[in-house]
């Protein structure tokens, strides 16, 4: 099985996705972000942009995971924004057309908390991510990009708790994971500062 939690630039998809990998054996966390971070450095300084815009993204990433999916035997998790429909369409038909179990669910803020919540990891107002707001969460509330969860209030492990429920599997809990959370929590930050 394929989850994707998707949604816009600081909604907690990352934290959503470590925090399910943490409860379920023998899943993975795998992330379309790396590949587009290394198509954007193989073009020069001068005409970079945002590497979904290439070409080569979406039909790379697509049968990247197709492939890991047909090799790793436990869940893989993709903490990813798509918000285009066009890319979207490109990857979850050759999920689909591979026979990919696929779970495909959106995180929602409104605005002052994802603001909020890209202040913990560092980022301010007028960060790549905070500019990018409002157009990738209108057109995650415009079309219907998988299941939709209001996050707004809500704790890493309640959103991680509601997606284990979509995803009709058995999450794992234990004191030591609860009392360790904070600090995994953190760490995941610090991880993917960009």
């Amino acid at each position: 099985m394929l989850i994707w939690i998707n949604g816009t630039f600081g909604v907690g998809k990352t934290q959503a996705a470590f925090g399910l990998h943490r409860k379920l054996p023998g899943s993975a966390v795998v992330d379309p972000e790396l590949l587009g971070f290394g198509i954007q450095r193989m073009y020069p300084p001068a005409i970079r942009d945002d590497f979904q815009e290439t070409p080569w993204w979406a039909p790379t990433a697509a049968e990247i995971l197709v492939d890991i999916s047909r090799k790793h035997p436990g869940t893989l998790i993709v903490p990813m924004t798509l918000s285009d429909p066009v890319r979207r369409r490109v990857i979850f038909d050759a999920l689909h057309g591979a026979d990919i179990k696929t779970l495909h669910v959106t995180l929602l803020a409104n605005q002052t908390t994802v603001l909020r919540r890209l202040r913990s990891r560092l980022d301010g107002r007028s960060s790549w991510a905070a500019q990018r707001f409002e157009d990738a969460d209108a057109a995650l509330r415009a079309d219907p990009f998988g299941e939709r969860l209001a996050t707004d209030g809500m704790s890493v492990p309640q959103v991680v708790e509601h997606i284990g429920a979509l995803a009709g599997v058995s999450l794992s809990h234990s004191l030591a994971e609860r009392l360790a959370q904070p600090a995994r929590r953190l760490g995941v930050t610090l991880r993917h500062i960009r």
